[in-house]
């Protein structure tokens, strides 16, 4: 199947050839394609912000070892009526069987959960990162999708005989995945260390076990609620940090990796 349709790869040229398309304002005939993400992602391109970000990928690319987005089995799923999961995992850079390492998981919804960040979570410090994936098309997700880390994500790692710190797990939610720092948060969060909301809203306001660190630009609608609600998880006795640049949109990360990066090492008490 993969020979037959390498899908991770369509899916690279297809994103970067949206992304490359001219902005409006030099190119009319462009004016009213596809949402103000895409927008923003072909602004960056021109002005050169986002070259850096796809270089980890294309590496990859050129190995021929990019991972599957998973997005096969997802349609299968929906349309069939399969139950297939998928996780990528990427081990520390270090690994040491003689002592148990955090686990990080990542959930960005939709297709390319995968493509484009596991060269940028790879440098966060001594840990698994484990990207996980909705089960069908809708990149929504929900109740079943969150407690898969529990029932066969982590059982897994175990399996594969990696040596992991249960009482330091983490969720990270980009974009479309802050369904999935939602869930965690509304019913998972006495099982986590942190939950991470990224470029996205926080809809779940209650006393967590679970500390909420909270990242976003000022020119993101997504990212509009996040002050308000720290000050609201505070107040129900959470814990709670921010990054905010009132500059920055929704590809706020892509932009500032290393801010980014040194921020969440620190937060998640990976160093």
């Amino acid at each position: 199947m993969k020979a037959l349709f390498p899908e991770e790869e369509v899916m690279n040229i297809c994103l970067k050839a949206t992304a490359i398309l001219p902005p409006s304002k030099l190119s009319p005939i462009f004016k009213n394609l596809g949402s103000r993400f895409i927008r923003d992602a072909q602004k960056d391109f021109w002005n050169g912000k986002a070259i850096g970000f796809y270089i980890p990928y294309n590496q990859l690319s050129w190995q021929g070892s990019n991972p599957e987005s998973f997005a096969i089995a997802q349609a299968y799923n929906e349309f069939i009526g399969g139950n297939y999961n998928g996780v990528y995992i990427t081990k520390p850079k270090h690994y040491s069987t003689s002592k148990n390492y955090p686990v990080v998981f990542f959930a960005h919804g939709y297709l390319g959960s995968w493509e484009f960040y596991q060269g940028f979570f790879s440098s966060l410090e001594d840990c698994f990162i484990v990207s996980i994936a909705t089960r069908d098309l809708s990149g929504i997700f929900g109740y079943e999708d969150i407690n898969k880390i529990f029932k066969h994500y982590l059982p897994l790692l175990k399996k594969e005989g990696y040596n992991i710190d249960k009482s330091q797990l983490h969720l990270i939610g980009l974009s479309n995945g802050g369904t999935a720092a939602n869930v965690a948060l509304r019913s998972f969060d006495n099982q986590f260390q942190t939950i991470t909301y990224i470029s996205t809203s926080c809809d779940v306001i209650k006393q967590s076990h679970a500390k909420v660190v909270l990242m976003g630009g000022g020119k993101d609608v997504s990212s509009s609620n996040l002050f308000g609600a720290s000050r609201k998880l505070q107040r129900h006795g959470t814990k709670t940090a921010i990054l905010f640049d009132e500059d920055e949109n929704h590809y706020f990360m892509v932009h500032q990796k290393e801010r980014m990066i040194d921020f969440l090492n620190k937060e998640l008490e990976l160093i």
